[in-house]
């Protein structure tokens, strides 16, 4: 592009010395005597050709708009004149020293193919014509042509390389232009340029779209255009001409504002001068849509100032710190917590306020080497209870602060549970007080009940009379039922109040002892109960949970027998594998009704209108095996039986 520039250039220059010596060279001529070879009036044809040449320039519009075309016939008339020199003076050598340098010099002004091959072959054909007849020529007339020949080919060549050269440039130009024309319909958004006069030059599809204008805004005056364009459309007219005067009187200023449709669109509106070179031609202005923009930017402010005012309202303290711990934020439950002030807290450096905060803490060691494991990623941020030497208690977790894969920080939240601290004290003490109350009442009841259980089979076996008989049956019933709630209830409070122990176990012996203490059920003597366990199986797990589950599960088996069938049985089996121990407890009763099996582990629940229980055994059993880390599953058929399967880790 520099090249064909310069190029372009140096094509002008030598423009310009050819219109020179087109019109000197006549005049410079006229001013010698007049010869017969050179007739005066050629000199004065010629002359007041160019004086007329000069003439129509200034004063005739069609002229000047043809005036290339004129200068090429001018070019052609002084080269002819040249040659017809030449033959008139015999071939002379100054005079065809002459005509080649006119030649060459009016040969270089041709832009156009046409003229140039006319140029050319007019010359030949007249020296071709024409020279064959002159008279004592002082050079060879093949000399002559060959050297004519010379020139006018090294003419053509030239002007050939400069208008494929122009072409290209002008082909690349084209190109260019027709890219930025693309790239200035293509863009979002709206462009508009206007003179200095504030004339509208250029406009595209986007900004005659955001203002509703039509290809007719070409040529219009800038002002009067944005003038009538304001008033109906925009919410704030004033401002919006304002700056434009201003960027008017300020050529060289640079500006931005923001615009407000009254159909709610907002744009941005940037202008900068028009300078292509030194000079500054006009002004540039854009238009850019931010509705969508400014729409989510009016959210996020709504969000953002949710997220503070809940920042700021929450109970818990809060402490944001970046990477390597500086402080970032905080709400002021956090300086209320600590008694921090916030400039002190902003201005100080991260170690010196945990150092500070660590000095109110009754163990500050201990808060320290948690808060050292957690930033070395030894452990996560899961919860830690904080003791302050004024007694209160918080409890502090944390989180780290990620966007995407980059970390950018951590929270530290810390919460005052002071209060629910000493309730939850005060509500474990009473609970103790009550399991302890619950285990000693039915431990008392036990004995006596033990007792009275005893002498009623006595009188069982000895009651000759029917009515005493049926007396001491309906006696026995009830007692077995305040055997079973008692035995439930210390059942319950064993479940609650005891640590989890773990400790071998023999399956076998657990499940004789169950047995043996059913042994006064109602009808337990007419089911037969087949142990198939290995006295060797020995598992370990907790005994006395082990114990209330195997009870409740037979207790449930004799209990809900079927008093229709002859042979009734509760089978008991245990698998062992590497990964868990499985006992199995099965019969062949009334079966769980089908509505009743989704609730059968819900505290005060009965299965049937059978059962005299109250109705928490099943709860305590499923919370028994939950808490050994296992689980307790059944399978009922109504009428066929009920098959429960406990699942014990290994």
């Amino acid at each position: 592009m520099k090249k064909l520039a310069f190029i372009d250039n140096i094509i002008t220059l030598v423009r310009l010395l050819a219109v020179v010596a087109i019109i000197c060279v006549p005049v410079w001529r006229f001013l010698l005597p007049p010869e017969a070879i050179d007739p005066m009036w050629l000199r004065l044809v010629l002359t007041g050709y160019f004086l007329l040449f000069l003439i129509c320039t200034y004063v005739w519009p069609f002229f000047r708009e043809k005036i290339i075309h004129f200068i090429y016939f001018t070019t052609l008339l002084v080269s002819v004149w040249y040659l017809v020199l030449v033959y008139l003076n015999h071939l002379s050598t100054e005079y065809a020293i002459a005509y080649f340098l006119v030649l060459f010099i009016c040969g270089i002004i041709y832009q156009d193919r046409l003229w140039l091959l006319i140029y050319i072959g007019l010359n030949l054909v007249l020296t071709l014509a024409i020279f064959p007849w002159a008279k004592d020529p002082q050079i060879d007339i093949l000399n002559f042509i060959s050297m004519e020949g010379f020139f006018l080919l090294t003419i053509f060549l030239n002007i050939s390389f400069r208008i494929r050269s122009k072409e290209q440039l002008e082909a690349k130009e084209a190109h260019y232009r027709e890219i930025t024309q693309a790239a200035f319909e293509s863009t979002k958004d709206g462009i508009l340029v206007v003179d200095n006069d504030r004339t509208i030059t250029e406009v595209n599809s986007r900004f005659k779209e955001i203002w509703g204008k039509g290809d007719d805004i070409l040529g219009k005056s800038g002002k009067q255009d944005a003038l009538l364009s304001a008033e109906e459309q925009l919410v704030d007219p004033e401002a919006f001409l304002r700056l434009a005067d201003e960027a008017h009187l300020n050529k060289s200023k640079s500006t931005f504002d923001t615009l407000e449709f009254k159909d709610g669109r907002i744009f941005e509106r940037y202008s900068l001068p028009l300078k292509p070179g030194n000079e500054i031609r006009g002004r540039l202005w854009y238009l850019t849509d931010v509705t969508e923009k400014k729409i989510r930017e009016k959210e996020l402010l709504e969000n953002l100032a949710i997220i503070q005012a809940t920042f700021e309202a929450t109970e818990m303290g809060i402490l944001v710190v970046d990477p390597r711990g500086q402080v970032k934020t905080f709400n002021d439950r956090y300086l209320e917590m600590w008694g921090l002030e916030a400039d002190y807290l902003q201005n100080q450096d991260a170690f010196m306020v945990r150092e500070y905060c660590w000095s109110k803490l009754a163990e500050p060691e201990i808060a320290r080497e948690h808060v050292r494991k957690i930033i070395a990623g030894e452990i996560s941020g899961e919860s830690f209870i904080l003791k302050f030497k004024d007694g209160r208690i918080v409890e502090r977790f944390t989180h780290k602060l990620f966007r995407q894969d980059q970390e950018l920080g951590r929270v530290w939240f810390y919460l005052d549970i002071t209060d629910r601290e000493t309730k939850r004290l005060e509500l474990l003490q009473r609970n103790f007080e009550l399991d302890s109350f619950v285990y000693r009442a039915s431990h008392d009841l036990k004995a006596p009940l033990n007792s009275i259980m005893g002498l009623i089979s006595i009188l069982q076996s000895e009651a000759k009379n029917q009515v005493v008989d049926t007396y001491v049956t309906m006696m026995n019933k009830s007692v077995l039922k305040l055997d079973t709630f008692i035995r439930n209830l210390a059942d319950f409070s064993r479940n609650a109040r005891l640590e989890i122990t773990r400790e071998p176990v023999s399956i076998k012996n657990t499940i004789e002892e169950a047995i043996e203490s059913l042994r006064y059920m109602d009808n337990a003597d007419k089911v037969s109960i087949e142990c198939e366990l290995s006295p060797d199986l020995v598992i370990n797990t907790d005994p006395v949970r082990l114990s209330i589950v195997v009870t409740n599960l037979i207790s449930n088996a004799i209990k809900y027998q079927d008093l229709q069938k002859e042979n009734r049985f509760v089978r008991i089996q245990a698998q062992t594998t590497p990964e868990n121990h499985m006992l199995t407890v099965e019969d062949n009763g009334i079966g769980i009704p089908a509505d009743h099996q989704e609730k059968i582990f819900d505290l005060f629940v009965r299965a049937s209108v059978q059962s005299y229980g109250s109705g928490i055994g099943l709860y305590i059993t499923k919370n028994a095996v939950e808490r050994m880390g296992g689980q307790l599953s059944f399978q009922s058929v109504p009428g066929q039986g009920t098959t429960f399967t406990l699942t014990l880790p290994n």
